[in-house]
């Protein structure tokens, strides 16, 4: 007996009939007014012959990273192209964002790309380039008019995601930012669908502080996971408002439940970080220019920058996560330091690859009499160039000694300045720039700090929210370990991340 999908007749199919083998056979709009849409629609349907074309596409994708959010409004979108245009700031990382929100596509304005159109090639569609690392695809360059509005069902919907992902010659990419449309809709669906074969890296859930934001980013989470979809972590932003005259932080609407961080702890999913609202976001994406190349000044800035860069050594993707909290003036700090910089790190790269990342946090010990100081010297040559933390950070620690108590009870801070700013000469950072973000700020209060007390109150706060009180702590995949010891060798440490695996 002829199976369902045998006994329909193509003969007299409509003009974009997806075909009955097709997922959306009977369901798409071209099948209006079909005879056979009844039974297409019914018919068991055999596995979908694009996604061994998607795979093979996919393949030369290194990392697939979807962002999402639970509620629009949210600065989902703002976030996926910041990140973009950080990840670019390496001409050796080749970077590519793909637009799904199909309703409403707000990309291409936010990436300077409003007026651009898709061009064919032999290889397949054309994605639009930014610079040379950076290429765009979106329904936006598809309209003739950037007011038209896109009023798709579902099955027309995952054809053009199909389309994104099967036709688009993305090229080598290192990595492929996915922006999503808010909720858990199709194009959620079919996106985890047509790269289950090739895998999805994890999501980011991007968040506000607010509760109504937080109960749909549970909702989001638990899609995660009933697609099996990693969770790399949660994005908090407009934590804070950013003063346009004074650039300074404050907190205007404080969270009722505790925030991101309390739901980032009861779900133990991490907090990658907290983004304060700085008016000139808005602008720069209105423009659409990199807000952290305009204003590398704004704290929100500097806290692109800490979820970006983290501090980490190893891949971001990397499954599991150990967290070490150290302070530069603590000779416990600096044994653990020494061993995972001479010893530990060339051993998770031999034996373990792409299994583990390690993420220096800075944790400030208030009774060392220099301990803040040296810290905001190390956010400081991170502000200036990010490449060079960890060489500032080797620097610190082998010179340890002269930051302890005895050593600078007789210097002023203005001599301890200038001795750390001779230090980040020694490894490549302008001096005078690291005294110039040292110093004390002008104006009204005269308290108010110097240009890296928030970076500083940002660092203070993650370990505060995850209970660090000295140093050195770490924790794993975000639960403390106290059976870690300074003391170990890199024997203790291989059976550790044995253990772990």
């Amino acid at each position: 007996m002829a199976s369902a999908t045998e006994q329909i007749s193509t003969e007299n199919a409509p003009e974009h009939c997806p075909g009955p083998e097709s997922q959306a056979a009977g369901q798409a709009d071209a099948c209006a007014g079909c005879p056979n849409q009844n039974i297409c629609a019914t018919a068991p349907k055999g596995p979908d012959p694009d996604i061994a074309f998607i795979t093979q596409r996919m393949a030369s994708v290194k990392h697939k990273i979807l962002v999402l959010s639970g509620k629009g409004g949210v600065g989902k979108s703002s976030f996926t192209s910041q990140l973009a245009f950080a990840l670019s700031h390496d001409e050796e990382v080749q970077v590519g964002v793909m637009d799904i929100d199909i309703c409403g596509p707000s990309i291409p304005t936010i990436m300077g790309l409003e007026n651009e159109q898709i061009h064919q090639s032999n290889s397949g569609w054309q994605p639009v380039f930014v610079q040379e690392n950076l290429a765009v695809m979106s329904i936006g360059f598809m309209l003739p008019d950037k007011d038209d509005a896109v009023i798709w069902r579902g099955p027309k919907k995952n054809g053009l995601i199909k389309q994104f992902l099967r036709d688009v010659d993305w090229g080598e990419l290192d990595y492929l930012l996915v922006d999503t449309p808010p909720g858990t809709s199709d194009e959620h669906l079919s996106v985890t669908t047509f790269l289950k074969e090739s895998g999805i890296d994890g999501a980011v859930i991007i968040t506000t502080p607010q509760e109504v934001a937080l109960q749909d980013v549970r909702k989001e989470i638990d899609f995660c996971r009933k697609a099996k979809i990693p969770i790399l972590g949660m994005v908090e932003n407009m934590a804070g408002f950013v003063c346009p005259s004074c650039h300074g932080e404050s907190i205007i609407f404080p969270p009722s439940t505790g925030g991101a961080a309390a739901l980032a702890k009861e779900l133990n999913i991490d907090l990658l970080g907290s983004i304060p609202l700085d008016p000139r976001v808005a602008k720069s994406c209105d423009m659409g220019v990199s807000f952290m190349d305009e204003h590398p000044d704004s704290p929100a800035c500097t806290a692109y920058e800490a979820i970006i860069e983290s501090h980490r050594l190893g891949s971001a993707l990397a499954p599991n996560t150990i967290e070490i909290y150290l302070d530069y003036v603590c000779p416990f700090s600096a044994k653990i330091y020494k061993k995972l910089r001479e010893q530990f790190w060339q051993l998770t790269e031999e034996k373990y690859p792409d299994k583990f990342q390690v993420i220096f946090r800075q944790q400030v010990q208030p009774w060392h009499a220099s301990s803040t100081l040296v810290h905001e010297a190390a956010l400081a040559v991170e502000r200036i160039n990010s490449q060079k933390f960890f060489p500032f950070s080797d620097a610190l620690f082998a010179h340890q000694a002269e930051y302890f108590d005895e050593a600078v009870e007789e210097k002023t801070r203005r001599q301890l300045i200038d001795q750390l700013s001779t230090l980040a000469s020694s490894v490549g950072v302008s001096g005078e720039e690291v005294k110039g973000l040292l110093s004390n700020g002008t104006g009204e209060p005269k308290n108010a700090g110097n240009k890296l007390s928030n970076d500083l109150k940002l660092a203070i706060r993650l370990g505060r929210q995850n209970g660090i009180h000295v140093s050195p702590t770490v924790l794993f995949n975000g639960i403390r370990d106290d059976s870690v010891s300074s003391s170990w060798e890199i024997k203790q440490w291989d059976d550790y991340l044995k253990s772990k695996l």
